[in-house]
């Protein structure tokens, strides 16, 4: 019979316990932590290093399938979001600084230039002025040599000056520059005092409405996100009313050091907060991104995905007391 969990607490007189063998096979390339060398993913006496989650995870929806089980993990209204692949933005993407929100969800922006440059980090740090880190949004005015980069893009490698602008609520002015501060996590540390680079956009005198379907959309993107989980454990509260950030680090000198400070993918967006949009045939954003490498919403709940099922055989997570008959569930597990 189906019932709730039992518990990790100890085996039970009316359970079952075992074990499953399992052989894997890396049908597609595996990830795993480390430099991207011939051994990666091996230890010392060249065994494969997989993820004891992910091998948690798939023996559990093994034997939620072979017991006929309910899912143990699930969120039925759990709308996924799944990150993009690496690749550049297309030409009818820019930067723009927000100007006007209601309740963290972004109502206008002001528009930079299409071009956009991408600037040294660690020539941003050096060079910077302004009270505390480098920050998204801080209305500047970069110094330095535009060039041509190995990417196909325009680069500022060569710093050399960054002058923080006058703002009226952090807000710049036509004419000021303003850049996007990202993690640097997915430049992995074995690259050393490599490269690093922040988009950076002109801003114009030109503003452009954000429609509440993009706000939403990008809501639902951040919705999981590292970022999001984080504030949301914390008992602070200041998240859903302000802008709040995280620190980004670098390896300089052999140290990994605070460089700036990035806008979290919190779902909210507030003045002055930089994003990448897309702009429709009316001029109206329809499409936001803090990052090029960005997540994409699914369209339908999990619940959805499910498919159908015989009455009494749903398996979704069991709620003993909600059964008519609870004759109808079959199993209960409880794996460590």
């Amino acid at each position: 019979m189906r019932a709730r969990p039992g518990g990790h607490d100890g085996g039970h007189a009316d359970s079952l316990s075992g074990r499953i063998r399992v052989r894997w096979e890396f049908r597609t390339p595996s990830f795993s932590h480390g430099p991207p060398t011939k051994t990666a993913g091996l230890d010392n006496g060249q065994f494969a290093r997989i993820p004891g989650s992910s091998v948690r995870g798939a023996v559990r929806s093994l034997h939620e399938a072979l017991f006929h089980g309910c899912l143990r993990v699930f969120d039925a209204d759990y709308l996924p979001a799944y990150r993009m692949p690496p690749q550049g933005l297309g030409p009818d993407w820019r930067l723009a600084q927000v100007t006007r929100s209601e309740s963290g969800a972004a109502r206008e922006v002001r528009l930079c230039e299409p071009e956009t440059v991408f600037v040294s980090a660690l020539g941003i740090k050096t060079r910077w002025t302004g009270p505390g880190l480098p920050q998204s949004g801080v209305p500047v005015r970069i110094l330095g040599e535009e060039t041509w980069g190995a990417l196909g893009r325009a680069e500022i490698e060569h710093v050399d000056g960054v002058e923080p602008r006058p703002a009226v609520g952090g807000i710049g002015d036509a004419g000021d520059q303003v850049f996007l501060v990202t993690d640097t996590k997915v430049r992995k540390g074995y690259r050393g005092e490599g490269r690093c680079f922040w988009a950076t956009g002109t801003l114009t005198a030109q503003t452009a409405s954000v429609t509440e379907a993009a706000s939403r959309r990008f809501s639902r993107a951040c919705d999981g996100s590292d970022d999001r989980r984080r504030v949301e454990l914390d008992k602070d509260r200041s998240w859903l009313t302000k802008r709040t950030f995280a620190e980004v680090d670098w390896p300089v000198r052999g140290r990994h050091t605070p460089i700036a400070r990035r806008t979290r993918a919190t779902g909210l967006l507030f003045p002055a907060d930089v994003v990448w949009v897309r702009l429709d045939d009316a001029g109206e954003v329809t499409e936001m991104q803090l990052s090029q490498i960005w997540r994409r919403p699914g369209r339908v709940p999990v619940r959805e995905r499910l498919g159908a099922y015989a009455e009494g055989e749903s398996p979704l997570p069991c709620a003993p007391e909600s059964h008519k008959d609870p004759s109808v569930c079959r199993a209960k597990s409880s794996e460590p």
